[in-house]
This record gives C-alpha cells, sequence and structure tokens, in this order.
C-alpha cells in the first residue's frame, strides 16, 4: 500500500538542512567540519568508518564544490593540499598525460592508473581531477554508495536533500552560477521569491500559494520505489516542479529525475 509525506513536515527539515548548508564556509585554507550539517538529516547516516568531505572542482569558466565521502582518518583525500603549485602543476601534467595514453589503448599506462586507484579509489587526489578533467569521473567516489539508510519516506527526502537538492546552495563561481537555485517548499517561500522579482506580475504567481502542487511530497510505493516532488526557483528558468524517481539498492539509494515541469517562465537575462 503507498503511503505519502507532504507538506509542512518536508519543508521544516528542508529550511533546517538549507540553513546549517549555507553557514558553511568552504574556505580551503580552514576545511569546515561539513560533517555537522548532516545533524540536520537524522534518517541517513553515511556508511562506518567514512566521513564527508568536499573539493572544488572547475577551471576558469566557473568552479563549484563538490560532497564526496572518505575514509575518516585518512590523510589520502581528494585535494591532498599541495602548497607547491609548481609540483603540483607537474604531478597534474604527468598523470593527464598519462590519462590520455591509456584512453588510446596503452595497457601499460592503464595499469599505471590502476595501481594509483587502490586500494581505495580517492587515495591520488591528482587522479581524481584529471579524470573529471578528461570525462572519466567514475574514480571519484559517489556519495550515494556510502549511504547507510532504512527506505523510508523520510530517508527518501534527506537523501534527496543531501544527494542532488544541495548543489543548489553550494558555493559556485562564474558559469557555475547558472546551477544556483532556492527550493520552494511554502507559500512563504514563494513569497520571499518575488519580493526580488518585482517584474514578475503578481497575478501570474499568486494563484501558486494555493496550488497543491508548489508543496514538496514523497510517495513510497513499495520498499524499493518512491516518487518526490519537489519545486525550485532559477534566474534562468524560473519556477520549476521536479519529480525525482527513488530506488533502493540494498542500503544505499538512487535518485532519476524526469524532465522539469515549468510552471512560471522567468529569465534574469544575466549571462556570465
Amino acid at each position: 500500500m503507498e503511503t505519502q509525506l507532504k507538506g509542512k513536515p518536508l519543508a521544516t527539515i528542508a529550511h533546517t538542512f538549507v540553513s546549517q548548508l549555507k553557514s558553511l564556509r568552504f574556505n580551503l585554507e580552514d576545511p569546515p567540519a561539513i560533517d555537522t550539517f548532516l545533524q540536520s538529516l537524522p534518517h541517513i547516516r553515511l556508511r562506518s568508518g567514512y566521513s564527508l568531505g568536499w573539493y572544488r572542482e572547475g577551471d576558469f569558466w566557473g568552479k563549484h564544490v563538490h560532497l564526496y565521502p572518505f575514509r575518516t582518518g585518512s590523510t589520502d583525500e581528494y585535494d591532498p593540499g599541495i602548497h607547491n603549485r609548481d609540483i603540483e602543476h607537474k604531478m597534474y601534467l604527468d598523470i593527464m598525460h598519462t590519462f590520455e595514453e591509456a584512453k588510446k589503448g596503452d595497457a601499460e599506462a592503464a595499469e599505471v592508473l590502476e595501481q594509483r586507484r587502490n586500494p581505495t579509489p580517492f587515495r591520488d587526489g591528482q587522479v581524481i581531477r584529471c579524470s573529471i578533467m578528461l570525462g572519466a569521473d567514475d574514480s571519484v567516489p559517489k556519495l550515494q554508495d556510502y549511504l547507510d539508510i532504512d527506505f523510508t519516506m523520510e530517508s527518501v527526502w534527506e537523501s534527496l536533500l543531501l544527494l542532488n537538492l544541495s548543489v543548489n546552495y553550494l558555493p559556485h563561481s562564474w558559469h557555475g552560477m547558472y546551477a544556483n537555485g532556492e527550493l520552494v517548499l511554502t507559500p512563504g517561500d514563494l513569497k520571499k521569491v518575488f519580493r526580488d522579482y518585482e517584474k514578475v506580475d503578481s497575478s501570474v504567481w499568486k494563484p501558486f500559494l494555493t496550488d497543491d502542487r508548489l508543496l514538496p511530497s514523497v510517495t513510497l510505493h513499495n520498499e524499493l520505489q518512491a516518487t518526490v516532488n519537489v519545486c525550485r526557483w532559477n534566474d534562468w528558468r524560473g519556477l520549476d516542479r521536479l519529480t525525482y524517481h527513488a530506488f533502493r539498492g540494498g542500503r544505499t539509494i538512487s535518485f532519476e529525475r524526469e524532465d522539469p515541469v515549468n510552471l512560471i517562465e522567468y529569465n534574469c537575462g544575466i549571462l556570465f
């Protein structure tokens, strides 16, 4: 039998999560203890022996922060903190060359990369960084694979916040700013958005204050599948209703998203 959780309980969880996430300072010289904001997600936890870390990825055109799991106490996290950028640059170029040779079919280069990945896939920050740049980011640990959860409506919602919706609030720069958004979970959230967007006539957005589609919902279909609906504001799209399908896989969870349904069209006109 299907069960559903909707509206205020989900909004309360999300508001607390977003507030804690926004309070973090992602500074390379002073890394935050970001495990603390997981306290706002009481129904999910990382696999025993792992902690939550972050790294900044990108280039001149835009950078953004990613979250990832690492073995607690490990000194071989994603960004090893090399301060000598000349040495780091040389390592970077060396491994990029190795990746390029491996992609061409060079067995020796492929073996070198495999040795550097093992026994832990994230022990070499340079390998991970180069793999992302070359479109082969499978070596980056997937956070969803390191969650330990019971498949409930609350845990599905909290997992979605962490894995898919946190990107709206993690730091971005330049072109990465296009990913910024605001979750719209209550009529109050919608009013807050439109205080800053006077170009949109109130007759367009006020009907949504009482529109049931505005409220987030989690529908648990069975022990393996669920559907989540949530609204999100983006300055280059407007108000979208997002639908995610959640799938249980052992003690973890994965999501697939449908194409967004645009409820209010808007484009701020800013080009980065």
